[in-house]
């Protein structure tokens, strides 16, 4: 598959450690791999849904907090046509979204056209936006959760 392909070459390049798909029901695989800082992070593709949910990426988040709300808009605000080609999720191809569930906050990106590829090089790139994003807006928040410096 296309997700498998372009998270297999993360891995390859250095990019992820520990990678390991693990195909589960109809349409469904979860990939597991360590990134940023030696955390771990499970990846879902649902071809079911055409959907990629990077699951509970930000930990301990009340739904209505204000972390929630600014990661909601800076994720929403990714598909902004003025953003350069190379940090824009191009619309056209997928859609992304933000889901709190049980205090723990999921990215997910879901797919136009079978555009897998693009849908899982897009997501990792917007997920490491956001972790960018949240160093900036509450860099307490990553040492806390993540054990992640200031630097």
């Amino acid at each position: 598959h296309a997700v498998e392909s372009v998270l297999r070459e993360y891995a390859r390049r250095g990019v992820f450690s520990g990678y390991s798909p693990a195909p589960g029901k109809a349409g469904v695989t979860t990939f597991r791999f360590v990134w940023l800082h030696l955390s771990p992070f499970t990846l879902v593709l649902n071809e079911n849904t055409a959907t990629l949910t990077f699951k509970d990426v930000l930990p301990h988040v009340a739904e209505r907090d204000d972390l929630a709300r600014e990661v909601r808009a800076f994720v929403k605000g990714r598909s902004d046509a003025g953003l350069p080609a190379h940090r824009r999720v191009d619309a056209k191809r997928a859609e992304v979204a933000c889901a709190v569930r049980r205090g723990n906050m999921s990215i997910s990106l879901t797919v136009k056209r079978n555009q897998y590829a693009y849908g899982a090089r897009a997501l990792v790139n917007l997920l490491h936006e956001v972790f960018v994003f949240v160093r900036i807006r509450d860099a307490e928040y990553l040492q806390q959760r993540y054990g992640m410096t200031e630097e």
